[in-house]
């Protein structure tokens, strides 16, 4: 057993479950399905044998093989049956970047039942206790049962593109643990990016000491923390903050600024990198993350709601998670 969540487990395929995978395998067959998706290709295989050798190679990186993939089956703890099979590429190279770092799939007799969401949330957890920053969950526009299960994992839609005539989508999971910080107010465009980005985030008091008591008040350890605040002379462009400064010392952001900028311009937002500290409530904001989460924070100016709208919302939105997705 790899991980379990108390009904179902991850199990790694092995000679004893010949039986078993070949049942498994078989149903689906016989409902139709012409593949047995997330295991690795056991559909192509007449030698269970062969299959078992071909899931262990890309394991352990072997032959040919760039990307380590792990495969696993699911099994029901109650009864013991074998429910899904899913496998996981610990890297995405070219050739995998479109189809993403999961495939999985449930046995006929035991669709729509919900086992699809808790084997993805087992492969999440697992993800996680590799060491994986992010992962990406790829599946069809108009699968809305796929995509149905991404986001109750807590996927976020990243972006949709065009293969082969067929709409495809991106979810995007952040392992790692990510603060997204604005400031309150009904139309502050900071407090609505950062509820936009992560369901963990952290909305600014607009005062000196009422913002230090927020930024005090928050537990535990963060990877990254993203912060947005508004420049009223800001239209179409963003402001990065490489650095704040609080009574004549300078704390800079140990973050790669420059892979967040470029991340801006790919989706049409032009962005620039600030050296010169403001004085005002961001930079009082900034200096506190800088200094809490050892200078793993950024702060992005952004316009005002008079210059912003939702599709602008969406292009900064886009380009912070494909900068996570990089980092």
């Amino acid at each position: 057993m790899i991980i379990s969540d108390g009904e179902l487990a991850l199990i790694v395929p092995s000679k004893e479950l010949k039986e078993e995978a070949l049942q498994y395998k078989e149903e689906h067959f016989a409902h139709g399905d012409m593949q047995v998706h997330g295991s690795g290709g056991l559909a192509y295989y007449d030698d269970y044998d062969a299959w078992l050798k071909h899931i262990d190679a890309i394991r352990k990186m072997q032959a040919d093989v760039d990307v380590k993939t792990s495969t696993f089956f699911s099994r029901r703890l109650s009864d013991g049956k074998l429910i899904g099979c899913v496998k996981i590429h610990h890297t995405l190279n070219d050739e995998l970047r479109n189809g993403g770092h999961v495939a999985y799939g449930i046995r006929p007799s035991e669709r729509e039942k919900g086992y699809g969401t808790k084997q993805l949330r087992l492969i999440l957890e697992f993800a996680k206790r590799e060491g994986m920053g992010q992962v990406i969950v790829a599946c069809d526009k108009d699968n809305v049962a796929s995509a149905r299960t991404a986001m109750s994992c807590g996927g976020v839609l990243l972006k949709e593109f065009n293969e082969d005539g067929i709409i495809k989508q991106h979810y995007f999971f952040e392992m790692k643990k990510v603060l997204c910080v604005g400031f309150k107010g009904k139309n502050n465009f900071s407090g609505l990016l950062a509820e936009k980005l992560s369901r963990e985030h952290l909305l600014l008091t607009n005062s000196r000491d009422g913002l230090k008591k927020d930024v005090d008040s928050v537990r535990g350890e963060y990877d990254q923390v993203i912060m947005f605040g508004v420049d009223k002379t800001l239209t179409s462009t963003v402001r990065i903050e490489r650095v704040a400064a609080w009574d004549g010392e300078r704390i800079v952001s140990k973050l790669n600024l420059n892979q967040l900028k470029d991340s801006l311009g790919a989706a049409g937002i032009q962005a620039v990198i600030s050296e010169n500290p403001t004085a005002y409530l961001c930079n009082d904001a900034y200096w506190q993350a800088l200094h809490k989460f050892s200078g793993k924070a950024v702060f992005i100016h952004v316009p005002t709601m008079r210059h912003a709208d939702e599709i602008f919302a969406e292009k900064v939105r886009r380009a912070v998670l494909t900068w996570l997705e990089k980092w």
